[in-house]
């Protein structure tokens, strides 16, 4: 290897090192609050809180969750999903499979949410929530 390559290596080993990790970011957006499953600002929630409100919830009054992409990942098991789903709410047939495999203790990823904003489009960060019975 060249001396070129041996520095965009370490470029890109400090971007990938430096970049934050996805559960930090996770972290940071529900202490910021914008968006939240539930109505709670917990990242691990009971499926009975979540089945009573399977809702994305915004901060901002001015917002609404207009779409969002959720996955599923029972633990030990495979993952179910991605589904995309228009809306706020999580679908019935995902508050099911939530609710059949609630001693799993599932993880939640709900990725790609996308807002509206005074009628602009938002994107917001993803949220991964894990659930117990």
């Amino acid at each position: 290897m060249t001396k070129f390559h041996h520095t965009i290596i370490a470029l890109l080993c400090g971007f990938v090192v430096t970049a934050t990790p996805v559960d930090a970011q996770v972290k940071k957006e529900v202490k910021r609050g914008n968006v939240r499953l539930a109505n709670e600002e917990r990242n691990m929630i009971s499926v009975k809180t979540i089945l009573a409100n399977p809702k994305l919830i915004t901060a901002k009054a001015s917002c609404e969750v207009t779409g969002f992409t959720i996955s599923f990942l029972p633990e030990g098991g495979y993952i179910y999903g991605p589904f995309k789903t228009d809306g706020a709410t999580i679908k019935p047939e995902h508050c099911k499979y939530l609710k059949e495999n609630a001693e799993a203790n599932v993880k939640i990823f709900i990725e790609n949410i996308r807002m509206s904003c005074n009628g602009t489009s938002v994107d917001e960060m993803p949220i991964v929530i894990r659930s117990f019975p």
